[in-house]
């Protein structure tokens, strides 16, 4: 296989700029595995695809803006995957998690009833479920095979702690009010937010270090923003592993970037000025 052998030439009137309306116009492609035959329908048309009990994954995906997480200055003035500093440091602890996985799926499997049907489809039951259970969204108002509840996609999903996400099985959380989170597995265990401050509200942010207890480990950190993570390099848990990865990552620009508030002017040039962590891990076996 060459490289060549994916070349091809594509118009720049052929490159969408903006998406169709109404939204469920946009062109589906549909290819038959059994006679390797191609349809061009619309998107509209995907219900004709659809059989009972099957599932449709629904991807829910937006960027926040910096402000939203303590007025973090990141390129574009937004918060996303592409452009968060921090994952350039933590693409090995995302490749342990994800292929040995250290992360357990959810426990209790939802089903979400769209209603309205796919392109009406009412979000507010996802806004809490996604952190908590493995859900998926379904389009009859029965149970199922499998699952575990049957919701209505227009009805808010219920919170212990109307502050704190937490996944049933415990493994990942996130905290609102202290605006932190973490992954607490066995084998990797990740920190992550304004981990510096003692008090992060709106009116009033106190930079004093904050303890984050975790099965097994506790982490202080200085540094008022940050994300640390820790990965057991063997089989065995962090408390008994004898090769471990440690990543800290906190702000990170191009030398000689330029910014006005939030808009990026220039983005400057290598090397990335990454900042300073302090923290202190203390693992209890």
């Amino acid at each position: 296989m060459k490289l060549s052998d994916f070349m091809y030439d594509l118009p720049e009137e052929r490159i969408a700029q903006t998406p169709v309306e109404p939204r469920d116009h946009s062109r589906l492609m549909v290819v038959h595995r059994g006679d390797h035959t191609v349809e061009h329908r619309h998107f509209y048309d995907i219900i004709d695809y659809l059989n009972p009990g099957d599932v449709l994954v629904v991807l829910a995906e937006c960027s926040l803006s910096s402000s939203t997480i303590g007025s973090v200055p990141y390129r574009e003035g937004i918060f996303s995957v592409w452009n968060d500093p921090a994952k350039f440091g933590l693409f090995y602890h995302a490749a342990l998690i994800t292929r040995r996985g250290d992360v357990s799926p959810a426990d209790k499997k939802v089903a979400v009833y769209a209603s309205a049907g796919l392109t009406s489809c009412c979000q507010r039951a996802y806004n809490n479920l996604f952190e908590q259970h493995r859900t998926a969204t379904v389009f009859e108002s029965t149970l199922p095979e499998g699952y575990d509840e049957l919701v209505a996609d227009c009805d808010a999903y219920p919170m212990e702690d109307k502050k704190k996400f937490v996944s049933d099985n415990g493994q990942l959380w996130r905290d609102l009010n202290k605006r932190i989170g973490a992954v607490d597995t066995p084998r990797t265990k990740v920190t992550y937010g304004m981990l510096g401050y003692e008090h992060m509200t709106a009116s009033n942010a106190k930079a004093k270090p904050q303890s984050v207890q975790l099965n097994g480990m506790q982490v202080t950190c200085k540094t008022d923003f940050g994300v640390i993570a820790l990965s057991s390099l063997t089989d065995a848990p962090i408390e008994a592993s004898d090769n471990m990865l440690l990543s800290a990552i906190g702000r990170a620009k191009n030398t000689d970037s330029i910014f006005d508030g939030e808009k990026m002017l220039d983005a400057g040039r290598q090397p990335i000025l990454a900042e300073v962590i302090d923290c202190r891990y203390c693992i209890t076996c």
